[in-house]
């Protein structure tokens, strides 16, 4: 199976970068795979996503792949901060996801319901996690097909 994963983070890595960081510019992002200096008394947010195995959805020369899963935005607060205002920043962040769709090159996302809940600390940070579930579309070409004798 191709692997759609690369332009999958592409697209939702850019959407996230734009719309949360005009509404909250002040809040750094933790990204996969990136160094982060974490903030001693200040909050943050980290973002990942996981997906499933995808499944061929289609048959013929040209067919469908969909991969399932979730993307996960934590933010994280100090221990002793309201969690009022990081479940608002939780909430805002899942909606820049929560039913919407959008394409890539060669993909097309579809985002479903966001769930957003207090999660266990992480050291001196209390956290509120927010995940949206989605599936995308990739179309492939079939690179030959064998003739049956």
């Amino acid at each position: 199976m191709y692997n759609f994963t690369n332009e999958f983070r592409k697209a939702v890595e850019t959407r996230f970068k734009a719309e949360f960081g005009i509404l909250y510019p002040s809040i750094p992002v933790q990204w996969d795979n990136v160094v982060f200096e974490q903030p001693k008394n200040a909050p943050w947010v980290s973002f990942t996503f996981r997906q499933n195995p995808a499944k061929q959805r289609s048959i013929g020369r040209k067919f469908i792949v969909r991969t399932t899963g979730f993307i996960q935005i934590d933010v994280n607060v100090p221990e002793n901060s309201g969690m009022n205002s990081a479940r608002d920043v939780a909430e805002t962040a899942a909606e820049i996801f929560a039913h919407k769709k959008f394409k890539g090159t060669t993909i097309t996302i579809s985002c479903m319901e966001a769930h957003v809940d207090a999660a266990p600390t992480s050291g001196a940070f209390r956290r509120i996690m927010a995940r949206v579930f989605f599936y995308y579309d990739g179309e492939r070409l079939r690179e030959g097909v064998q003739q049956i004798v």
